[in-house]
Order: structure tokens, then sequence, then C-alpha cells
């Protein structure tokens, strides 16, 4: 009998040191320069995947929108809306290394990109 409590408890205890060791690990994101596509489509996957998220742009890499992703009731913008992704601590950070996000002459007028209640943060990033 003792060694069966033994044994559980050794189980239990592999169990709790497993858990605690997992950690969630963060979404990482390789934009090429000029893939807006891979841009939306980043932040479209960060808006659910439960979990924090890195965008990385190409070093000085240029985007250019050409075309609304999202228009509703917060308005038009050119990339997806960010939205809270589960819980607070699940935040989006998106690294420009010096790229531009722009909107083309020809297309309709649009905000570039819109966040509603989620945390983002923006380094190195050009907005024009």
């Amino acid at each position: 009998m003792k060694k069966l409590y033994v044994k559980k408890i050794l189980i239990l205890c592999s169990l709790f040191i497993f858990f605690a060791s997992t950690k969630l690990h963060a979404a990482n994101f390789m934009i090429a320069n000029g893939d807006v596509i891979a841009l939306s489509n980043a932040i479209t996957i960060s808006n659910s995947n439960s979990q924090p998220d890195t965008i990385n742009l190409a070093a000085f890499g240029t985007y250019t929108l050409t075309s609304e992703a999202y228009t509703g009731a917060f308005g038009s913008s050119g990339l997806p809306i960010i939205w809270e992704d589960g819980t607070p601590t699940n935040e989006l950070h998106i690294l420009g290394n010096g790229a531009t996000i722009t909107r083309d002459i020809t297309a309709p007028k649009f905000r570039l990109m819109n966040c509603i209640n989620g945390k983002v943060y923006i380094n190195d990033l050009i907005f024009s």
C-alpha cells in the first residue's frame, strides 16, 4: 500500500514539474518586403492564437496598401483590425526595422491600421 502511495505522489510531482516548466512560446512572423498579404495574415492569426506574437517586417521594406482589409462599424482600414487576443497579456509586437506602411495613391481613403481593445507595441515603423 505504501509503495502505491509513493508511486502516485511521484507521478503527481512529475506532472506538476512538467506543467510548471512548460511555458507558452510566442508566435514569430517574418514578413518579406512588400508582402502585404503575409502581413494581413499575421495580424489575423495573432488576433486568435491566444499567445503573445511578434511581427518582424523586412529591414527598410515598403508595404503598400491598395485596398481596405476591413470595412465596418469602426470605419475602414488597410490592415485587419488588431483585437485583444484572449487575455490582456497576449500582446502584439510589431518590429518595423525601419520599414514603411503606406497607402497607394490610387487607393480609396482608409486608415492604415486600427487597434481596438488590444495591447500593441510598434517599434521603428513609418506610417505614411
